[in-house]
Protein backbone atom coordinates (compact mmCIF):
# COMPACT_ATOMS: atom_id res chain seq x y z
CA UNK A 1 0.00 0.00 0.00
CA UNK A 2 0.91 3.48 -0.79
CA UNK A 3 -0.12 6.80 -0.42
CA UNK A 4 0.27 9.86 -3.10
CA UNK A 5 -1.08 13.25 -2.94
CA UNK A 6 -3.07 13.15 -6.32
CA UNK A 7 -4.60 10.02 -7.89
CA UNK A 8 -5.05 10.02 -11.40
CA UNK A 9 -7.15 7.52 -13.03
CA UNK A 10 -6.57 7.79 -16.74
CA UNK A 11 -3.58 8.80 -19.03
CA UNK A 12 -5.49 10.70 -21.74
CA UNK A 13 -4.62 14.30 -22.76
CA UNK A 14 -6.55 15.84 -19.56
CA UNK A 15 -5.14 13.06 -17.42
CA UNK A 16 -1.53 13.83 -18.28
CA UNK A 17 -1.64 17.59 -18.53
CA UNK A 18 -3.37 17.25 -15.16
CA UNK A 19 -0.31 15.29 -13.79
CA UNK A 20 2.31 17.70 -15.53
CA UNK A 21 0.88 20.69 -13.83
CA UNK A 22 0.74 19.28 -10.61
CA UNK A 23 3.95 17.37 -10.24
CA UNK A 24 5.53 20.14 -11.57
CA UNK A 25 4.23 22.00 -8.69
CA UNK A 26 6.11 19.20 -6.38
CA UNK A 27 3.14 17.21 -5.81
CA UNK A 28 3.30 13.16 -5.31
CA UNK A 29 1.35 12.09 -8.22
CA UNK A 30 0.47 9.08 -9.84
CA UNK A 31 -1.65 8.01 -13.36
CA UNK A 32 -2.89 4.96 -13.38
CA UNK A 33 -3.95 3.67 -16.98
CA UNK A 34 -6.01 0.21 -17.56
CA UNK A 35 -4.38 0.22 -21.15
CA UNK A 36 -0.64 -1.61 -21.73
CA UNK A 37 0.30 1.53 -23.75
CA UNK A 38 -0.94 4.75 -22.87
CA UNK A 39 -2.39 6.65 -25.72
CA UNK A 40 -4.53 4.87 -28.35
CA UNK A 41 -8.36 5.75 -28.22
CA UNK A 42 -10.93 5.32 -30.47
CA UNK A 43 -11.11 8.55 -32.18
CA UNK A 44 -10.98 10.69 -35.30
CA UNK A 45 -8.01 12.45 -34.05
CA UNK A 46 -9.12 16.09 -35.41
CA UNK A 47 -7.05 18.69 -34.13
CA UNK A 48 -8.00 22.47 -34.10
CA UNK A 49 -5.09 24.85 -34.78
CA UNK A 50 -5.57 26.23 -31.04
CA UNK A 51 -4.39 22.29 -29.75
CA UNK A 52 -1.36 23.87 -30.78
CA UNK A 53 -1.25 26.81 -28.63
CA UNK A 54 -1.56 25.11 -25.37
CA UNK A 55 2.57 23.54 -25.93
CA UNK A 56 1.36 20.54 -27.95
CA UNK A 57 4.41 20.33 -30.87
CA UNK A 58 3.48 20.47 -34.20
CA UNK A 59 5.60 18.13 -34.75
CA UNK A 60 3.39 15.89 -33.59
CA UNK A 61 0.79 16.54 -37.20
CA UNK A 62 0.21 13.36 -39.34
CA UNK A 63 -1.24 15.92 -42.30
CA UNK A 64 -2.91 19.50 -42.23
CA UNK A 65 -5.94 20.73 -44.26
CA UNK A 66 -6.75 23.76 -45.49
CA UNK A 67 -9.62 22.82 -47.28
CA UNK A 68 -12.71 20.74 -45.66
CA UNK A 69 -14.88 18.96 -47.81
CA UNK A 70 -18.57 19.42 -46.60
CA UNK A 71 -21.25 17.70 -47.91
CA UNK A 72 -25.16 18.25 -47.05
CA UNK A 73 -28.38 17.36 -49.10
CA UNK A 74 -26.64 15.97 -52.13
CA UNK A 75 -24.30 18.89 -52.54
CA UNK A 76 -21.08 19.16 -51.85
CA UNK A 77 -19.56 22.53 -50.29
CA UNK A 78 -15.53 23.28 -50.14
CA UNK A 79 -14.88 25.47 -47.18
CA UNK A 80 -11.02 26.77 -47.45
CA UNK A 81 -8.72 29.27 -45.39
CA UNK A 82 -5.33 30.49 -46.20
CA UNK A 83 -3.66 28.80 -43.04
CA UNK A 84 -5.13 25.24 -41.53
CA UNK A 85 -8.33 24.46 -40.63
CA UNK A 86 -7.99 20.88 -38.96
CA UNK A 87 -4.79 18.91 -38.99
CA UNK A 88 -5.04 14.79 -37.88
CA UNK A 89 -2.97 13.25 -35.00
CA UNK A 90 -2.23 10.35 -34.23
CA UNK A 91 -3.64 9.91 -30.62
CA UNK A 92 -0.82 6.64 -29.55
CA UNK A 93 1.92 9.75 -30.37
CA UNK A 94 -0.06 12.27 -28.41
CA UNK A 95 -0.40 10.12 -25.57
CA UNK A 96 3.16 9.12 -25.58
CA UNK A 97 4.99 12.42 -25.96
CA UNK A 98 2.46 13.98 -22.90
CA UNK A 99 2.92 10.53 -20.74
CA UNK A 100 6.90 11.55 -21.28
CA UNK A 101 6.52 15.30 -20.01
CA UNK A 102 4.85 14.60 -17.25
CA UNK A 103 7.08 11.81 -16.42
CA UNK A 104 9.69 14.54 -16.56
CA UNK A 105 8.11 16.63 -14.53
CA UNK A 106 7.90 13.93 -11.65
CA UNK A 107 4.81 12.16 -12.34
CA UNK A 108 4.53 8.12 -12.03
CA UNK A 109 2.50 6.68 -14.78
CA UNK A 110 1.50 3.28 -14.28
CA UNK A 111 0.07 0.98 -17.24
CA UNK A 112 -1.97 -2.24 -17.05
CA UNK A 113 -3.52 -0.73 -13.61
CA UNK A 114 -7.58 -0.43 -14.07
CA UNK A 115 -9.12 0.45 -11.23
CA UNK A 116 -11.92 -1.77 -9.79
CA UNK A 117 -13.15 -0.08 -6.48
CA UNK A 118 -13.14 3.45 -5.19
CA UNK A 119 -13.40 4.27 -1.35
CA UNK A 120 -13.09 7.13 0.70
CA UNK A 121 -9.09 7.45 0.76
CA UNK A 122 -8.36 4.54 -1.73
CA UNK A 123 -8.29 3.26 -4.95
CA UNK A 124 -8.30 -0.98 -5.48
CA UNK A 125 -6.88 -2.29 -8.84
CA UNK A 126 -7.58 -5.46 -10.34
CA UNK A 127 -4.56 -7.03 -9.45
CA UNK A 128 -5.71 -6.41 -5.93
CA UNK A 129 -3.30 -3.24 -5.48
CA UNK A 130 -3.89 -0.58 -3.31
CA UNK A 131 -3.09 3.00 -3.74
CA UNK A 132 -4.47 6.04 -1.04
CA UNK A 133 -5.25 9.62 -1.81
CA UNK A 134 -5.94 13.16 -0.60
CA UNK A 135 -7.31 13.89 -4.04
CA UNK A 136 -8.46 11.70 -6.32
CA UNK A 137 -8.99 12.79 -10.29
CA UNK A 138 -11.67 10.97 -12.94
CA UNK A 139 -10.01 11.28 -16.15
CA UNK A 140 -11.10 7.92 -17.53
CA UNK A 141 -13.38 8.73 -20.30
CA UNK A 142 -16.84 8.74 -21.10
CA UNK A 143 -17.53 5.62 -19.01
CA UNK A 144 -15.45 7.14 -16.01
CA UNK A 145 -15.51 5.07 -13.01
CA UNK A 146 -14.89 7.93 -10.68
CA UNK A 147 -17.91 9.60 -12.22
CA UNK A 148 -19.82 6.52 -11.45
CA UNK A 149 -18.67 6.82 -8.02
CA UNK A 150 -20.09 10.07 -7.53
CA UNK A 151 -23.46 8.55 -9.26
CA UNK A 152 -23.40 11.23 -11.60
CA UNK A 153 -25.49 10.84 -15.34
CA UNK A 154 -23.99 10.97 -18.50
CA UNK A 155 -25.17 11.51 -21.43
CA UNK A 156 -23.20 10.22 -24.92
CA UNK A 157 -23.36 9.93 -28.62
CA UNK A 158 -21.78 6.84 -30.13
CA UNK A 159 -18.94 6.91 -33.08
CA UNK A 160 -18.35 3.57 -34.93
CA UNK A 161 -14.92 3.90 -37.21
CA UNK A 162 -12.87 1.48 -39.22
CA UNK A 163 -9.20 2.38 -39.69
CA UNK A 164 -8.22 1.64 -43.54
CA UNK A 165 -4.66 1.31 -44.22
CA UNK A 166 -4.88 3.71 -47.20
CA UNK A 167 -4.51 7.22 -47.47
CA UNK A 168 -7.25 9.90 -49.08
CA UNK A 169 -7.02 13.24 -50.35
CA UNK A 170 -8.93 15.00 -48.65
CA UNK A 171 -10.48 15.54 -45.19
CA UNK A 172 -14.59 15.05 -45.64
CA UNK A 173 -17.91 15.61 -43.34
CA UNK A 174 -20.91 14.11 -44.23
CA UNK A 175 -24.10 15.70 -42.83
CA UNK A 176 -26.73 12.44 -43.16
CA UNK A 177 -29.93 13.40 -40.82
CA UNK A 178 -31.53 10.56 -42.07
CA UNK A 179 -28.58 8.49 -41.13
CA UNK A 180 -26.92 9.79 -38.59
CA UNK A 181 -29.24 11.79 -36.64
CA UNK A 182 -27.58 15.18 -35.55
CA UNK A 183 -24.47 13.87 -35.72
CA UNK A 184 -22.20 13.60 -39.31
CA UNK A 185 -19.96 10.86 -41.03
CA UNK A 186 -16.38 11.58 -41.13
CA UNK A 187 -13.27 10.93 -43.59
CA UNK A 188 -10.10 11.87 -41.57
CA UNK A 189 -6.81 10.99 -43.52
CA UNK A 190 -3.41 10.32 -42.08
CA UNK A 191 0.14 9.91 -43.97
CA UNK A 192 -0.49 5.96 -44.32
CA UNK A 193 -4.08 5.30 -43.04
CA UNK A 194 -7.41 6.88 -43.21
CA UNK A 195 -10.17 6.69 -40.28
CA UNK A 196 -13.74 6.77 -41.64
CA UNK A 197 -16.59 6.62 -38.98
CA UNK A 198 -19.62 8.31 -37.64
CA UNK A 199 -21.47 9.52 -34.83
CA UNK A 200 -24.62 10.00 -34.04
CA UNK A 201 -26.26 11.20 -30.31
CA UNK A 202 -28.30 8.28 -29.30
CA UNK A 203 -31.81 10.34 -28.80
CA UNK A 204 -31.87 9.84 -32.55
CA UNK A 205 -31.74 6.03 -32.80
CA UNK A 206 -30.21 3.14 -31.10
CA UNK A 207 -26.12 1.75 -31.61
CA UNK A 208 -27.56 -1.38 -33.87
CA UNK A 209 -29.69 1.04 -35.68
CA UNK A 210 -26.07 3.39 -36.28
CA UNK A 211 -24.50 0.45 -37.09
CA UNK A 212 -27.08 -0.67 -39.84
CA UNK A 213 -26.82 3.45 -41.17
CA UNK A 214 -22.95 3.45 -41.03
CA UNK A 215 -22.79 0.33 -43.42
CA UNK A 216 -24.88 1.31 -45.79
CA UNK A 217 -23.39 4.46 -46.14
CA UNK A 218 -20.22 2.91 -46.36
CA UNK A 219 -21.83 0.48 -48.85
CA UNK A 220 -23.53 3.68 -50.96
CA UNK A 221 -20.06 5.34 -50.81
CA UNK A 222 -18.20 2.87 -52.22
CA UNK A 223 -15.60 2.17 -49.68
CA UNK A 224 -14.37 -1.46 -48.87
CA UNK A 225 -13.84 -1.98 -45.26
CA UNK A 226 -13.44 -5.55 -45.37
CA UNK A 227 -10.64 -6.71 -43.08
CA UNK A 228 -10.55 -3.86 -40.84
CA UNK A 229 -12.16 -4.20 -37.43
CA UNK A 230 -15.07 -1.90 -36.63
CA UNK A 231 -14.14 0.34 -33.13
CA UNK A 232 -17.02 1.46 -31.04
CA UNK A 233 -17.00 4.62 -28.64
CA UNK A 234 -19.15 6.40 -26.43
CA UNK A 235 -18.61 10.11 -25.92
CA UNK A 236 -19.95 11.55 -22.57
CA UNK A 237 -20.77 14.96 -23.22
CA UNK A 238 -22.67 15.49 -19.76
CA UNK A 239 -21.58 18.19 -17.73
CA UNK A 240 -22.26 18.05 -13.77
CA UNK A 241 -19.37 20.15 -11.98
CA UNK A 242 -15.91 19.47 -11.68
CA UNK A 243 -15.13 19.06 -7.82
CA UNK A 244 -16.97 16.92 -5.07
CA UNK A 245 -14.89 17.37 -2.14
CA UNK A 246 -11.61 15.91 -2.68
CA UNK A 247 -12.71 14.15 -5.82
CA UNK A 248 -12.28 16.09 -9.46
CA UNK A 249 -13.34 15.23 -12.58
CA UNK A 250 -12.12 16.54 -15.88
CA UNK A 251 -11.76 15.78 -19.67
CA UNK A 252 -14.46 13.53 -20.76
CA UNK A 253 -14.93 12.03 -17.64
CA UNK A 254 -16.24 15.47 -16.25
CA UNK A 255 -18.11 16.19 -19.99
CA UNK A 256 -16.32 18.34 -21.07
CA UNK A 257 -16.47 17.59 -24.66
CA UNK A 258 -18.38 19.36 -27.72
CA UNK A 259 -21.59 17.95 -28.32
CA UNK A 260 -21.99 18.39 -32.07
CA UNK A 261 -18.72 17.26 -33.31
CA UNK A 262 -17.26 15.60 -30.21
CA UNK A 263 -14.46 17.28 -30.42
CA UNK A 264 -12.26 16.42 -27.24
CA UNK A 265 -8.68 17.23 -27.00
CA UNK A 266 -8.61 20.41 -26.53
CA UNK A 267 -11.47 20.68 -23.87
CA UNK A 268 -9.14 18.00 -22.32
CA UNK A 269 -6.30 20.08 -22.09
CA UNK A 270 -7.90 22.99 -20.68
CA UNK A 271 -9.75 21.31 -18.07
CA UNK A 272 -6.80 19.41 -17.04
CA UNK A 273 -4.70 22.12 -16.39
CA UNK A 274 -7.18 24.28 -14.82
CA UNK A 275 -8.40 22.35 -12.31
CA UNK A 276 -5.00 20.95 -11.53
CA UNK A 277 -4.53 24.43 -10.83
CA UNK A 278 -7.82 24.58 -8.48
CA UNK A 279 -6.07 21.56 -6.21
CA UNK A 280 -2.80 23.79 -6.21
CA UNK A 281 -4.85 26.68 -4.85
CA UNK A 282 -8.55 26.06 -3.54
CA UNK A 283 -9.10 29.79 -4.19
CA UNK A 284 -7.92 29.84 -8.17
CA UNK A 285 -11.39 29.60 -10.15
CA UNK A 286 -10.91 27.87 -13.40
CA UNK A 287 -10.73 29.53 -16.93
CA UNK A 288 -13.84 26.94 -18.30
CA UNK A 289 -16.48 29.96 -18.41
CA UNK A 290 -16.58 30.22 -22.03
CA UNK A 291 -16.30 26.16 -22.73
CA UNK A 292 -18.96 25.46 -20.63
CA UNK A 293 -21.42 28.28 -21.79
CA UNK A 294 -20.21 27.05 -25.83
CA UNK A 295 -21.02 23.09 -24.34
CA UNK A 296 -24.61 24.46 -22.80
CA UNK A 297 -25.61 26.08 -25.74
CA UNK A 298 -24.47 22.38 -27.81
CA UNK A 299 -26.91 20.58 -25.68
CA UNK A 300 -29.55 22.93 -26.08
CA UNK A 301 -29.52 22.76 -29.82
CA UNK A 302 -29.05 18.94 -29.62
CA UNK A 303 -32.15 18.65 -27.83
CA UNK A 304 -34.13 20.76 -30.34
CA UNK A 305 -32.41 19.26 -33.56
CA UNK A 306 -33.14 16.02 -32.28
CA UNK A 307 -36.78 16.58 -32.41
CA UNK A 308 -37.19 17.19 -36.14
CA UNK A 309 -34.81 16.26 -39.09
CA UNK A 310 -35.79 19.03 -41.20
CA UNK A 311 -34.18 21.44 -38.42
CA UNK A 312 -31.15 19.43 -38.48
CA UNK A 313 -31.00 20.39 -42.28
CA UNK A 314 -32.01 23.70 -41.85
CA UNK A 315 -29.27 24.12 -38.61
CA UNK A 316 -26.30 22.06 -40.94
CA UNK A 317 -26.85 24.83 -43.52
CA UNK A 318 -26.72 27.48 -41.34
CA UNK A 319 -23.81 26.01 -40.01
CA UNK A 320 -22.03 25.75 -43.41
CA UNK A 321 -22.61 29.11 -44.14
CA UNK A 322 -21.13 30.42 -40.82
CA UNK A 323 -17.78 28.35 -41.59
CA UNK A 324 -17.67 30.28 -45.51
CA UNK A 325 -18.33 33.28 -44.07
CA UNK A 326 -15.67 33.37 -41.21
CA UNK A 327 -13.34 31.75 -43.34
CA UNK A 328 -14.13 34.72 -46.23
CA UNK A 329 -13.54 37.49 -43.39
CA UNK A 330 -10.23 35.43 -42.60
CA UNK A 331 -8.80 35.31 -46.12
CA UNK A 332 -10.39 38.77 -47.50
CA UNK A 333 -8.89 38.52 -51.01
CA UNK A 334 -9.32 34.78 -51.80
CA UNK A 335 -12.35 32.80 -52.59
CA UNK A 336 -12.09 30.18 -50.18
CA UNK A 337 -15.59 28.39 -50.65
CA UNK A 338 -16.74 27.25 -54.14
CA UNK A 339 -20.53 24.75 -54.05
CA UNK A 340 -20.26 22.17 -56.86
Amino acid sequence: MEKFEIIIVGAGPAGLRAAKVLAEAGKKVIVLEKNPVVGPKICAGGAFPKIFQQGIPEGLIERKFNLIKTHLSGRTYNIKSRDYLLATVDRRNLGQWMAKEAEKAGAKILTNSQVISIEKDKVILKNSQTFYFDYLIGADGGASLVRKYLNLPIRFALCYQYTLLQPFENLEVFYEPKLFGAGYGWIFPYKNFTKIGCGSDLKFHNGNQLKENFHSWLKKMGINYEGSELEGQIINYEYRGYQFGNIFLIGEAGGFVSGLSGAGIYPGLISGQEIAKRILNPKYRPKITSMLISQKFQEKVLDVLNLNRTLMEYFFKIMTLYLFFSTVLFNLFKKPFSKR
